[in-house]
């Protein structure tokens, strides 16, 4: 027989884990901001604010390079806590066929594992600028 204090132990254990890795157990702030490289906007780059255990929440730049960034179709922001934060652009296009004037981010910003920047989101209205 299942004691009864075991759904309440692994909700408990759980959410020590999320606060460990420095995300809040669902709570989100708007994140906005900008992102240049070499003094330029970096137009319709993408930029991903990862929290260990959660989905990503993404922005991409628009012509002058700010972004808001959107945890999923209903929820903006991004999870409250220390996050990493990856930024990409698009090479290629769906044939194959490279992106006239589209500029390649160095890996050190775009790969999970690897990336040097980090945001930590706190609760309210968040500007991170990003200037490469």
């Amino acid at each position: 027989m299942q004691s009864k204090r075991t759904p309440w132990l692994c909700l408990f254990l759980s959410s020590g884990i999320l606060l460990a890795t420095g995300c809040g157990a669902g709570d989100f702030a708007e994140v906005s901001g900008t992102v240049t490289m070499d003094g330029k906007p970096l137009v319709d780059a993408q930029v991903w604010f990862e929290c260990p255990g959660r989905r990503a929440a993404l922005g991409v730049t628009d012509a002058e390079g700010r972004y808001e960034v959107r945890y999923s179709g209903k929820q903006t922001g991004s999870v409250i806590g220390k996050n990493t934060v990856r930024i990409e652009t698009l090479l290629w296009n769906e044939g194959g066929q490279p992106i006239k004037g589209a500029i390649e981010v160095p890996m050190k910003y775009r790969d999970a594992n690897k990336s040097e920047l980090s945001a930590d989101v706190q609760s309210g209205k968040n500007t991170f600028n990003f200037q490469r």
